[in-house]
This record gives C-alpha cells, sequence and structure tokens, in this order.
C-alpha cells in the first residue's frame, strides 16, 4: 500500500502569490506537490533553501580530479610540511600501515612441485635469505640510499601527501653489488603529458591506455618540473608491462571511483578546515603574546589610595 506524499508547506512567496493570484497559486503548490511526488530524496530538493544554491557538476571522475590535482599536491604537500596536524595525521597513517616494513614468508606448495617436506623447507629458507640479502641493503634502491623496508615507508607517504606514486622496476649494474635488479621511485608530478598535450580518451595526465583503459605506458620527466636549473623538459616511455607481460611499472594510489586516472592526496578533503584551523590557532597565539607584555601591579598613590598602574 502505497503512502500519499507529504503536502509541502506553503512559503511565504506562495502565500502572496495566492492572495494576489488564486488560480496561480493553485498552480504553484500542484506544481510543487508533484516534485514532492516523483522525489523521494530529500537530500535532491532543489526548492530548500538550504540547498538551493548547491549545484555540484556531474563530470567524470578525470573531469572532476585532474584540473584541481596539482593545486591539491601543492597545499597537501605544505599541510604537511608546516600544519602538525597535517603532518602527523600523514605519519600516524604511515606508521600504522607500514611499520616497520613488510617483509617475505616464503611458502611453496610442494604438492604441485612433487617436492618432498624437507625439500620444500630448504627451498623456502635459501629463498628467504636471498631476498634479505637483497631487502635488508640499499643495493634495492636505485639511489642507494634506502633499503626495501625504507622504500616502502617512502612509497606509502608519497601516495598520502601526492595522491600516487610510480615505482619502476628496473636494472642497474653496481660496483660491489651482487644484484643488479632495484627499484626507483618516480613522484606523481614527474608523469604527465608530453609538451603540456591536452587529455584525451588514449592519453590521460601522462598516462596512455588502451580501448578498455588498461594502462600502455607512461610518460615520465628526466626531472621534477620544479626542479632548480632544469631548462630542457625531456620525456622518457616506459611500458607499464614487458614483452613476456611483467608487470615492469607500479601505478600505487587508490582507486575511489571508476575510471579514476590518477590518485588524490589524503589530505585533500581537510584542506579548507585544516588551514582555516591553522589561522585560528597562529592568532590566538599572538594574542597571547601581546597580552603577555601587559602586566598590572598596585602601589600606594597619593593619601594612601592604592592606584593600578600596568605595563
Amino acid at each position: 500500500m502505497s503512502r500519499a506524499p507529504k503536502v509541502p508547506e506553503p512559503t511565504l512567496l506562495d502565500k502572496a502569490i495566492t492572495w494576489l493570484s488564486p488560480e496561480r497559486g493553485a498552480k504553484r503548490m500542484h506544481a510543487r506537490l508533484t516534485m514532492t511526488a516523483l522525489g523521494g530524496y530529500s537530500g535532491a530538493s532543489k526548492s530548500k533553501r538550504t540547498l538551493s544554491a548547491w549545484t555540484p557538476t556531474a563530470g567524470s571522475a578525470a573531469a572532476d580530479l585532474l584540473p584541481d590535482l596539482p593545486t591539491l599536491r601543492e597545499r597537501c604537500r605544505d599541510l604537511e610540511r608546516n600544519n602538525p596536524i597535517g603532518g602527523g595525521a600523514i605519519n600516524t597513517v604511515t606508521t600504522k600501515t607500514v611499520g616497520t616494513g613488510l617483509a617475505l614468508k616464503s611458502v611453496v606448495n610442494r604438492s604441485i612441485l612433487g617436492w618432498d617436506e624437507d625439500q620444500a623447507r630448504e627451498w623456502q629458507r635459501k629463498t628467504e635469505s636471498l631476498f634479505k640479502s637483497w631487502a635488508e641493503t640499499t643495493s634495492c634502491d636505485i639511489t642507494r640510499e634506502q633499503n626495501f623496508y625504507g622504500l616502502q615507508d617512502l612509497t606509502w607517504r608519497s601516495v598520502l601527501s601526492s595522491g600516487d606514486v610510480f615505482t619502476l622496476l628496473t636494472h642497474k649494474e653496481q660496483p660491489g653489488q651482487h644484484y643488479s635488479a632495484c627499484i626507483q621511485l618516480i613522484e606523481a608530478d614527474r608523469v604527465c603529458n608530453p609538451s603540456n598535450k591536452a587529455d584525451t580518451e588514449a592519453l590521460t595526465a601522462g598516462i596512455e591506455r588502451d580501448a578498455d583503459g588498461a594502462p600502455i605506458k607512461a610518460h615520465i620527466l628526466r626531472s621534477h618540473p620544479g626542479a632548480l636549473g632544469v631548462k630542457d623538459r625531456v620525456w622518457d616511455d616506459r611500458p607499464f608491462f614487458n614483452e613476456r607481460g611483467g608487470r615492469v611499472l607500479l601505478h600505487v594510489y587508490r582507486r575511489r571511483r571508476v575510471g579514476q586516472p590518477r590518485g588524490v592526496p589524503y589530505l585533500a578533503p581537510v584542506i579548507e578546515k585544516l588551514k582555516q584551523l591553522d589561522r585560528y590557532t597562529d592568532a590566538e597565539l599572538e594574542a597571547a603574546v601581546v597580552s603577555a607584555f601587559f602586566a598590572v601591579f598596585i602601589k600606594p598613590g597619593q593619601g594612601g589610595n592604592p592606584r593600578l598602574h600596568h605595563c
């Protein structure tokens, strides 16, 4: 059994129109009753004063994100550097998510390989030992600055502050090192359209995709666009998959919508609130400092009457 729609309350304008022209007033109320019956969600109302000025656009994931993404990155990074709440939030999430880093725990399906338990255990021990000899040294980092666990921390921190980060699995022969395999982290700003070309269905925010939306290759600037002393802008093309179909370029980010091409910084929804809170805190601290300069004391005046003095 359907429930009859609730009759909308007439506004002051409705009452005025009804007083001047009862016929027009009746038509207006009939139209409002029809709209109430058709729409079941009050959040979609366009007649309420609190919602009438709220007219968001219905763009795609790329259209809603990409025009604002550079500004979001810049402001989120500034909050991470200079805002104690923003920086603390990113530090806390990174620490609780990554911790000391993810370690390898080798487990093989010995029934498929036809191994007995001793063979499987020995292979797992050797594999974990070889992995540790690579992961616990700086050989795994192309810059030779961090070990594998430090790279995990930096990767997730970059995702939170910039929205995404790219990880290139490559090889580099280094003197005195047993392994050539290494990881190169690429900051989000370096992946962009060559020569500032406009985004298309095939090329979006520096990433080329096939007709199904799968990534094919990324266009990577050789240096950061904000680097000092760099005049020439040169792009390198890096495929996401090698000839055998193995993944060689990872795009690390959190997808929140279907068709979202790039990641959104973690602090993006609270940028305005954090900045307002920052300004409010600064104003309160300045007021406290100014008031600390003033001291009030009492000393006897003429006739023995106390007088208040301040400095």
